[in-house]
């Protein structure tokens, strides 16, 4: 079972998730279902999930390079 992340918009402060396989992907860029704003993951204020100090995102990607 895929894990999934929260983050909120940088723009409109809207919380929301994705999922893993997204995640993985480098430089995927998300959207907000509320205002439509598209950002990096990381540009959320909250982002707390993989990528942020190692983690599932970083490591995936690695692989892929």
């Amino acid at each position: 079972m895929a894990k999934v992340y929260y983050l909120n918009c940088p723009k409109c402060e809207f919380r929301y998730y994705v999922g893993e396989p997204l995640v993985a992907i480098p430089n995927f860029p998300t959207q907000c279902p509320k205002c439509h704003h598209v950002f990096q993951l990381e540009e959320s204020p909250t982002w707390t999930g993989p990528g942020t100090s190692g983690g599932l995102a970083t490591d995936l990607r690695r692989k892929q390079s």
